[in-house]
């Protein structure tokens, strides 16, 4: 049976036990994972992962019958375990990716000028292909306020 719980922990992980007796004669064994320290910048993706991981197995039965399918259990809960260690490595992986390409983009001067627009021609461009630069069009004036009429109707503001 050890080799079964020991498939359900990771390095430097404990596992803690708890076996009630319960009134009518049942087993309530429950397993409590101790999951390591989690870095203080986890995605939400991975704090739900680490989240299902750290869910404590909880079983309710008489002792012939968790003599009979506790080790079984154990083993597909060790492998639904794998499962999401496996993909909380994958989002901490691209977390790490990301961060790398940030810091590199941030090492090559910061963020960089978006492209022109599709249709954008610079002066160089009107140049080289002998098009006439369009001047930018002209600012429009904004209109004179027109003063209210208060001798119609002197509470109107309109």
């Amino acid at each position: 049976m050890f080799k079964e719980l020991e498939k359900l922990m990771q390095a430097d992980e404990k596992l803690a036990f708890s076996i009630e007796r319960l009134s009518d004669g049942r087993l309530r064994v429950a397993i409590l994972p101790q999951l390591t320290e989690a870095a203080a910048d986890l995605s939400d993706e991975a704090q739900a992962i680490r989240a299902g991981l750290a869910m404590p197995l909880i079983w309710t039965a008489t002792a012939p019958d968790l003599d009979a399918r506790f080790a079984e259990q154990v083993t597909q809960i060790s492998a639904d375990r794998a499962e999401l260690q496996a993909g909380f490595e994958g989002v901490q992986s691209r977390l790490k990716d990301a961060k790398a390409t940030a810091s590199q983009a941030k090492g090559k001067g910061g963020a960089t000028a978006p492209p022109p627009a599709p249709d954008a021609v610079s002066d160089d461009d009107a140049e080289e292909s002998g098009a006439d630069a369009v001047p930018p069009p002209e600012p429009v004036a904004a209109p004179e306020p027109v003063a209210a009429d208060t001798k119609q109707n002197p509470a109107s503001l309109f």
